[in-house]
């Protein structure tokens, strides 16, 4: 069971338009991604702001290990021009939540 105060922040989230799943105490066993008024059942139901995917960007490297990076702006900074182009290549990876 949430807080009041977890509460309000997940209310305030949907009122910001942020996306908000639900779960029901007798439904799936996944939450359901709410489009429309929730109706906030906070006893039958727990509510959660949906997370936004997980993004990294990855340079790879023939001669050596892959570099993780967590901005597409680091990976375009870090990426030693001395290298053959074609012994680079950059990967952008994105979590599907969905």
């Amino acid at each position: 069971m949430k807080t009041t105060a977890e509460k309000i922040a997940v209310m305030q989230a949907y009122e910001d338009g942020k996306r908000v799943m639900c779960q029901s105490d007798i439904g799936p066993a996944f939450g359901l991604d709410l489009d429309t008024n929730p109706g906030w059942n906070w006893d039958k139901n727990d509510y959660w702001v949906k997370p936004d995917p997980a993004e990294v960007w990855v340079n790879m490297y023939r001669s050596s290990n892959p570099v993780l990076h967590t901005e597409e702006e680091n990976s375009k900074r870090t990426f030693c021009g001395s290298i053959d182009a074609g012994d680079r290549c950059a990967v952008h990876f994105r979590e599907v939540i969905e």
